[in-house]
């Protein structure tokens, strides 16, 4: 999940991904909804009260729904993810205006994820929005997400081989994360909108082993093909983007490791989030092994003082990110010493 989430940001950023198919991407992997529900919300969903922001979600595959969007579940959406559906809702209110005038009390009856070829002049647009005929196909979701998937192309640190995307495998995920947190049934039932505890046995049967400790021979046989580190190894300050600027320096609180090379703010806590970052350009002589060390120091004390894997796991892509720059260094070090 962290993976593919950093790699969709990244094409985001580059201008590989519009936003419509990244806000499609984000709905799909942080709500863990079935494709129907997706493509059939509006832009009238959307809600927030006292900073807290939700998605007025369309029940599918239940008995006795009543058909389509007759039923609701109001699903809680964490505060990224109802900025980037606001922009995503006045991308559609501006495409709506161009192929018709849009009242401003029919503007809750866009889909939030249209299908603008469906839209037909001669007919009334009410009665087109009051119909799933201007939403997006399930199919046209499926498509979405393997091009998608193509445009990031991140790898399994485990198999070595390309994550494969799908809306139905982000379910799963939210199910088997919910299981491997020991919630019970009725919780992941209640998570996936099932009616029953009928089909949520499997994701809390037959767990998927979670590594309990990542030691360094695991962490540098792990690190080259999971594809963490996302910046550029610099042999020396003077080729880092702002090397001159002494402010983007980046510094594990007694040494420096690199620069930064984004001209933004940033609010992440470094050296933590820096390595991760694709604006991280880390010397070749700096720290990296000492900060890889502690990182795994830290994971043994707190999975031995909370026995909780989950806690203890949850700067895994971060070490992998830091041993694949260990990694390179060393190889760069090799390199020039062969000459």
């Amino acid at each position: 999940m962290e993976a593919v989430l950093t790699g969709a940001i990244k094409s985001y950023e580059a201008g590989q991904l519009s936003l419509s198919d990244m806000s499609l991407a984000m709905t799909v992997m942080m709500t863990g909804r079935r494709p129907s529900q997706i493509t059939a919300l509006k832009v009238g969903d959307l809600h927030s009260l006292y900073e807290k922001y939700y998605l007025n979600v369309p029940r599918a595959k239940q008995r006795n729904d009543g058909g389509w969007r007759k039923t609701f579940k109001q699903v809680p959406i964490v505060e990224d993810l109802w900025l980037q559906l606001q922009q995503q809702a006045d991308l559609v209110c501006r495409e709506f205006e161009i192929l018709e005038p849009v009242a401003s009390e029919h503007r809750d009856k866009l889909p939030l994820f249209p299908n603008y070829a469906a839209f037909n002049k001669s007919e009334e647009f009410v009665a087109q929005l009051d119909s799933d005929r201007l939403h997006m196909r399930v199919e046209t979701l499926q498509k979405t997400m393997f091009k998608i998937a193509e445009k990031i192309s991140v790898n399994s640190e485990r198999t070595g081989a390309p994550i494969l995307i799908n809306a139905y495998r982000f379910r799963y995920t939210l199910g088997t994360n919910l299981g491997r947190e020991g919630k019970g049934e009725y919780v992941i039932a209640e998570a996936l909108d099932h009616t029953d505890t009928q089909h949520t046995g499997v994701y809390v049967k037959n767990l998927p082993e979670i590594v309990e400790r990542i030691d360094k021979a695991v962490a540098y046989q792990l690190a080259p093909i999971a594809q963490a580190f996302q910046g550029v190894v610099i042999k020396t300050e003077d080729e880092a983007r702002r090397g001159g600027d002494l402010s983007s320096r980046i510094s594990n609180g007694t040494e420096n490791l690199g620069n930064c090379g984004s001209y933004g703010f940033c609010g992440a806590l470094a050296p933590i989030a820096c390595y991760t970052c694709s604006h991280f350009q880390p010397w070749l002589d700096g720290p990296h092994e000492g900060v890889l060390d502690h990182l795994l120091q830290e994971r043994a004390r707190i999975l031995d003082l909370t026995s909780d894997r989950k806690i203890a796991s949850v700067n895994d892509r971060l070490i992998l990110a830091v041993t694949d720059v260990a990694v390179r260094c060393k190889k760069m070090k090799e390199e020039a010493a062969r000459g």
